[in-house]
């Protein structure tokens, strides 16, 4: 027989179900959002989107029976089918919007193109795993909430949901091997906890820096948001026409480094941000590996 290990279906549902909690804390921040830019119509999408997925994921959690130290397995298996579903949550607003606002936007080809839920998963799961394939071809006539939503989804991604899980909303060690199923990392701190919540300071302290510097230099701020969520996590949803072709040449040079930064790894970051352990950058494999890789994929290009 193939599988020797039983699968525990209570643990792999009640660990998909702390997932499930990601995108409805993400629709639930994005409600300020429609009222600062006075798109209220988004404001019930948005909400349905955040009540429907956060309850459905607590109950599947709360009752989804005892709780018990995950196998690898059912880790694997929850992994799986949180990343299966959690897209399916949060295409919802794409849908919604699109759709109830056809009439308004007719000519509106990134919303038409949203109204087709099989491209609105599409978008969504790229975002989620950061891999930057879109279906809108041009993003700039999305409303303010669903770029940055869109934007949203790929920073998250850019970490993991798991992590997210393990760093604000899980306060058990026992989450090891769902961790070890998404990232196959080693942990930072002393704790799995810590590491969560090492990896996402970081990530913020990242973040807010290169938005501050593309401001500085002279990139709009929605978009030096934007931007920076989509760079510094690999992904490259971008809300410009002609994505960064009319930008200058500094704003081009500050988001390859930004790009760079966000595909080092994090154990790297953390032993030269915190351990000051400058000698790792020339001692991982994994990180010099990057480096050549890079260099010779600069070379190739010209």
């Amino acid at each position: 027989m193939f599988f020797k290990q039983k699968v525990d279906l209570c643990s792999v549902f009640k660990s998909a179900g702390l997932l499930l909690l990601v995108p409805g804390f993400m629709a639930f921040f994005c409600l300020p959002l429609c009222i600062i830019f006075q798109e209220y119509f988004a404001l019930i999408p948005f909400a349905v989107t955040g009540a429907a997925t956060t309850l459905i994921g607590y109950g599947l959690y709360r009752f989804c029976g005892e709780r018990k130290d995950t196998h690898l397995w059912d880790a694997m298996l929850a992994a799986a089918l949180g990343w299966l579903i959690s897209p399916l949550f949060a295409a919802i607003p794409y849908i919604w919007i699109a759709h109830y606002h056809q009439a308004v936007w007719e000519n509106n080809s990134a919303l038409l193109s949203m109204s087709n839920p099989l491209n609105a998963f599409f978008e969504v799961l790229s975002g989620f795993t950061s891999t930057g394939l879109s279906m809108i071809n041009e993003p700039q006539k999305l409303p303010y909430v669903l770029q940055f939503w869109r934007a949203f989804t790929q920073w998250i991604g850019g970490v993991g949901l798991i992590v997210f899980v393990i760093a604000f909303l899980e306060p058990y060690h026992k989450e090891y091997r769902l961790f070890y199923a998404e990232t196959r990392s080693k942990e930072l701190g002393k704790s799995l906890i810590e590491s969560g919540r090492m990896i996402w300071l970081i990530y913020l302290i990242y973040t807010a820096f290169f938005i501050v510097i593309l401001s500085l230099a002279q990139m709009p701020i929605w978009e030096a948001i934007c931007h920076t969520m989509t760079g510094i996590s690999t992904g490259g949803f971008t809300i410009s026409v002609g994505s960064f072709t009319h930008y200058s040449p500094l704003i081009k040079i500050i988001t390859i480094v930004m790009m760079i930064m966000g595909a080092i790894s994090f154990t790297i970051h953390y032993k030269v941000l915190f351990e000051k352990d400058y000698k790792i950058l020339w001692k991982n494999m994994q990180h010099i590996l990057l480096w050549i890789l890079f260099i010779i994929g600069s070379v190739g290009t010209f």
